[in-house]
């Protein structure tokens, strides 16, 4: 497994993971507050 992640100039972090072989995509969102 290799993840990238990378910040977006808001705040955002975003973490991808290549899987070759598939056609497909999928998006989890995680709330961090408190």
């Amino acid at each position: 497994m290799s993840l990238q992640q990378h910040r977006l100039p808001n705040g955002f972090r975003v973490v991808t993971e290549k899987m070759p072989g598939l056609a497909s995509a999928s998006i989890g969102v995680w709330v961090t507050a408190g």
